[in-house]
């Protein structure tokens, strides 16, 4: 099984994180993308031109969430689902908060991060619907959580929610908003558990060091 995966890419850090955390590392490869993401050669691997993408037994899977579940089923200890099936809706909930209402207004941002070249008519509002979409989280947080969002064990949730605050605290001061997790005090004490927690911590380092490796790119 092969998992094509990046440092930078917050989806394929969805995927990584699951797969440190069920422990199966020794059955799931990770290899770079063959070529730049979006080029006809990369789409010969996954016609999207994305990661992350999942070869296993001859077929290819792409989709984060698609690859969480397929991982999830085959390697079912531990489970990474809410027992509860509120809590198993809640989870693909917040996980649909990070995708929808906080990474798709990002994604806007990163052509914007120069402030020499930075279109307000852009930023401004994209950066108040990222915003909003962590009070999204905040508001719809499960009362009794910690230190993962479940609680005790670390969730599908979670493998969503990490990389999504991991860009949020990362993106967002470049364009003014300083320490933007402190404003929501559940999502913000979730965060400094995970960074504290060796392999949710884990995850963040890598995608600490895909974004150094592109700033230090654009800077050179």
């Amino acid at each position: 099984m092969k998992l094509y995966t990046a440092d930078l890419s917050p989806f394929a850090g969805r995927c990584r994180m699951l797969i440190y955390f069920k422990g199966i590392e020794k059955d799931v490869a990770f290899a770079a993308p063959t070529a730049a993401l979006g080029s006809a050669e990369w789409k010969k691997i996954n016609p999207t031109g994305k990661l992350p993408a999942l070869i296993t037994n001859g077929r290819l899977l792409i989709e984060s969430e698609v690859i969480l579940e397929y991982l999830e089923d085959r390697f079912p200890d531990p489970p990474m689902r809410p027992e509860n099936l509120e809590d198993r809706a809640l989870a693909r909930l917040l996980n649909r908060i990070c995708d929808l209402y906080i990474f798709e207004p990002m994604f806007p941002l990163f052509g914007q991060m120069s402030p020499r070249q930075r279109d307000m008519a852009i930023v401004e509002p994209n950066l108040a619907k990222v915003m909003n979409g962590v009070g999204h989280l905040e508001a719809f947080w499960p009362e009794e959580t910690g230190p993962f969002v479940f609680g005790p064990a670390c969730s599908l949730a979670d493998c969503g929610v990490v990389p999504t605050l991991f860009f949020v605290d990362r993106i967002l001061p470049a364009f003014g908003v300083e320490d933007p997790l402190a404003r929501h005090p559940q999502v913000y004490s979730y965060w400094l558990a995970m960074n504290k927690d060796p392999l949710a911590s884990r995850v963040i380092s890598e995608l600490q060091r895909g974004l150094d490796e592109r700033r230090a790119k654009a800077a050179g």
